[in-house]
């Protein structure tokens, strides 16, 4: 029995020498590609910070006494993440301000702001800058101008648009519920995509109904109360008016 102890004691002994190198062995993470037509699902995941995107700025550039459009202007684009690529020329003596820039740079993930930063003299403004990433596109809204005291900005974005549709079913029991809504954009060229739905059930209707018939029983229970006290009352002067006239027969 001894013996056997020992033996386990150093098989034991043999797996914690051997298990901690497999612990701190190197592992392959996979990650969920992006769905193309022809190539797999899945894929070996990148390192963090390596990972690239394409995207397409459209400049609406401010045209008017004042401004130089030929200013050096350069942008970075800033996601939710904090993560923000490196800066982008988007104007310069050269070239002017372009009205479409096309870039690959690091994935930022969402656009959440773009810095922008200018040199040299005169003024350069815009009046929106569009950003458009896999087939998304967010909107950015330009502030004042920058110039010799305001060299460096932050474009923020304008806002997406909140559409509310009324979707009323019959009353009949064979309807049933909504499981699932088709969107469809009729645009040939400019894209359009839904973030989030909320579909919520009018209930007014059947909470007044439940409510007037809670105020209904109420009232009869109310009324039949009413009725049972009364009744008694009733029996309690009979029962007095007996004994009154028992007391006086007897007094006679």
């Amino acid at each position: 029995m001894h013996a056997m102890m020992h033996a386990i004691k150093k098989i034991g002994a043999l797996f914690l020498i051997v298990f901690p190198p497999l612990a701190r062995s190197e592992y392959t993470e996979w990650c969920e590609a992006a769905p193309e037509p022809g190539k797999p699902d899945y894929a070996v995941c990148l390192p963090y910070g390596t990972g690239t995107a394409t995207y397409m700025l459209d400049i609406q550039p401010v045209y008017g006494p004042g401004i130089d459009l030929g200013k050096d202007v350069s942008v970075q684009l800033v996601g939710t993440a904090g993560r923000a690529t490196p800066p982008i020329a988007i104007a310069s003596a050269a070239s002017g301000t372009h009205k479409r820039l096309s870039v690959e740079s690091i994935d930022i993930g969402d656009p959440e702001e773009i810095r922008a930063t200018a040199t040299g003299a005169g003024a350069w403004a815009c009046r929106r800058l569009v950003l458009w990433k896999d087939f998304r596109y967010w909107l950015f809204d330009c502030g004042d101008p920058l110039d010799n005291s305001r060299r460096e900005t932050t474009f923020t974005l304008s806002g997406n648009k909140i559409y509310q549709a009324v979707i009323q079913t019959g009353n009949d029991e064979q309807v049933g519920e909504i499981q699932s809504i088709v969107l469809r954009n009729t645009a040939e060229e400019d894209p359009w995509y839904c973030e989030t739905v909320r579909i919520t059930t009018d209930t007014s209707s059947s909470s007044s109904s439940s409510s007037s018939s809670s105020s209904s029983s109420s009232s009869s229970s109310s009324s039949s109360s009413s009725s049972s006290s009364s009744n008694s009352r009733q029996q309690q002067q009979q029962q007095q008016q007996q004994q009154q006239q028992q007391h006086m027969f007897l007094f006679l």
